[in-house]
């Protein structure tokens, strides 16, 4: 294929970029790390329980990661490779949400502009609530957007369903309903969907795909939103803290200006063409500064309150910025402007791949390179000597820990946090009934399950770990079987 052939079909272009790029990282972290990350762990646990919400999230992602995990053997390289798949979906919605507006060219710049962020490229996080947000929150607001321009039913039903899809996933999800509301108002035209059976039928039906969970979060006392609400209030930040808010917010638009410009300077004399943008895209404009700031704005107002914003709650709320960044740009995107787009980001991404890949090879990290197979071996040594049967039973303790007992060893037995009294109390009285193994920091356990840990004797659980190029590093955790009400343990 020639150069300038590949560069003619722009959304190809980006489609190969994406496919090439999900395959290094999945690659990446399979090979130099043993482990997988705290939150994927996490992820599977919960699913495993089959509950409609935990502590600190809506179900959707734990029900997926457990999927996944469950249908690929328990396979690392799949559930990396899922958090990159739901990337490249939600990119593929960002794409269909500018050809709405766009030509081919700019969608696909808009497109590619996110992988110049760290939201995506590295991600800085994987299979977790953040990919689900990032996957079904652009198909959300495209799906509402074609409601409320052409108001087809299919697409009201499809805009509630994937509202429902990104709430389930992660309640920030409906942080952007406002601003697809406003874009709604905005016009008199699209004001008229509200006398059309279309969007009352689609919130109808998001309602309906949320209802169980929300009756199950208003029988657990709204726990989510209360969770959220400690994670606010946890630490006093400076006054100046929500310059750095709206700083975060905003960064990712100038980030896509400024390599617009970069890739645009090499084009600048380009002969024979009139470079010059119309204002042809002021809807468009007016959509993605409003899905844009609507998170900056409301995360920036809970900083100036005096709240702790996680930064990490920004990721995939800047799905807008790459085209918003496009509109703003005020000159003619051309194909070489493209080309020359394409070649920076795959630029910058062999560097972040070098660089990371160099940092997670020499730097030992537990939960990067814990030697599971050990840990798994200590478990079920211990279990054959105490527990009856000689099997692990369920698993609670160290959040990570237990996710690792959990997805490694070949029984998979239930997990739970000991931080998360939520999901623990379905199972509390199956657990009185069979016992338990307690597993983590001897204090903590006490601390949170009394009743349990109070009258068992821990034993010492090692946790070795070793970078590819690294030093090893030895950790040190305890383990006790908690025999529940019959008192048959050794």
């Amino acid at each position: 294929m020639k150069v300038s052939s590949f560069f003619d079909r722009p959304a190809k272009a980006v489609f190969w970029f994406i496919a090439v790029v999900s395959i290094l990282w999945s690659v990446q972290c399979t090979v130099f790390q043993s482990v997988l990350g705290k939150d994927i762990l996490e992820t599977v646990m919960w699913g495993a329980q089959w509950q409609l919400g935990h502590l600190k999230h809506p179900p959707l992602s734990g029900w997926l990661g457990y999927w996944i995990a469950a249908l690929t053997g328990y396979s690392q390289f799949a559930m990396y490779l899922a958090a990159q798949g739901f990337l490249a979906f939600g990119a593929f919605y960002v794409y269909k949400l500018g050809r709405e507006f766009l030509n081919e060219t700019e969608a696909a710049t808009g497109t590619l502009l996110l992988y110049l962020l760290f939201y995506y490229n590295p991600s800085s996080m994987k299979f977790c609530s953040h990919f689900l947000e990032a996957a079904f929150m652009p198909a959300m607001v495209y799906y509402i957007v074609r409601g409320a321009k052409a108001n087809r039913i299919s697409d009201w039903l499809l805009a509630g369903g994937f509202t429902a899809l990104a709430i389930l996933g992660k309640y920030s999800g409906a942080i952007v309903l406002p601003a697809c509301l406003a874009y709604i108002l905005w016009d008199l035209e699209r004001r008229k969907c509200f006398l059309k059976p279309g969007i009352w039928l689609g919130m109808a039906f998001g309602l309906l795909l949320l209802l169980p969970h929300l009756v199950w979060l208003v029988r657990h006392d709204f726990c989510c939103v209360l969770h959220v609400q400690r994670r606010i209030s946890d630490d006093q930040m400076p006054w100046y803290y929500f310059l750095e808010i709206a700083a975060v917010g905003v960064a990712p638009v100038a980030m896509g200006l400024l390599a617009l410009v970069l890739s645009w300077l090499p084009c600048r004399k380009e002969s024979g063409r009139k470079d010059v943008r119309k204002p042809e895209n002021r809807e468009l404009f007016m959509l993605s500064l409003l899905l844009t700031l609507t998170p900056a704005v409301l995360f920036t107002l809970v900083a100036l309150s005096g709240g702790d914003v996680v930064m990490m709650w920004f990721s995939f709320l800047a799905s807008w910025c790459g085209l918003l960044a496009v509109v703003w740009f005020p000159r003619e995107i051309t194909r070489n402007h493209f080309r020359n787009l394409w070649l920076l980001t795959v630029l910058y991404t062999l560097i972040a791949l070098i660089a990371t890949t160099v940092d997670i090879a020499v730097k030992t990290r537990l939960r990067c390179h814990a030697d599971t197979a050990g840990i798994v071996k200590a478990v079920e040594e211990y279990c054959r000597k105490n527990v009856p049967g000689g099997k692990i039973p369920m698993v609670i303790g160290e959040r990570w820990l237990a996710g690792v007992v959990q997805f490694y060893s070949p029984s998979h037995p239930l997990s739970f946090d000991e931080d998360d009294p939520i999901s623990l109390t379905p199972f509390r009285e199956r657990i009185r009934r069979e016992g338990a193994l307690l597993i983590g920091d001897a204090e903590d356990l006490k601390k949170w399950l009394p009743e349990m840990a109070g009258s068992v004797k821990f034993e010492y659980l090692p946790a070795h770990c070793k970078a590819m190029f690294g030093k090893p590093k030895d950790y040190d955790y305890v383990m006790a079987y908690y025999p529940g009400e019959a008192g048959h343990g050794k």
